[in-house]
């Protein structure tokens, strides 16, 4: 007998959820990357988007992988900004 997890009704709600702003994030990009380029608003929507995906689709099991990679942007980032 396989035992198979049953995905419960909030578990996959909250899985829509962080799908819906993950698409809307793309489009959004594309939109903005296209047409308004320099608008802070758009910006703004990225990064808001980027959190509520971070939080719907990142598990206890992924977090430490997910900190490493986000530390290594921001070394990648601070690093290539020098004078």
């Amino acid at each position: 007998m396989s035992q198979e997890k049953v995905a419960k009704p909030q578990s996959r709600a909250i899985g829509i959820i962080g799908m819906i702003a993950f698409f809307a994030g793309m489009i959004i990009s594309l939109v903005g990357g296209i047409w308004f380029r320099d608008n802070a608003g758009i910006s703004l929507a990225l990064v808001i988007m980027g959190i509520i995906v971070g939080f719907f689709n990142i598990t206890a099991k992924e977090a430490m992988l997910f900190l490493v990679a986000a530390i290594a942007l921001v070394v990648v980032g601070s690093g290539s900004s020098a004078p």
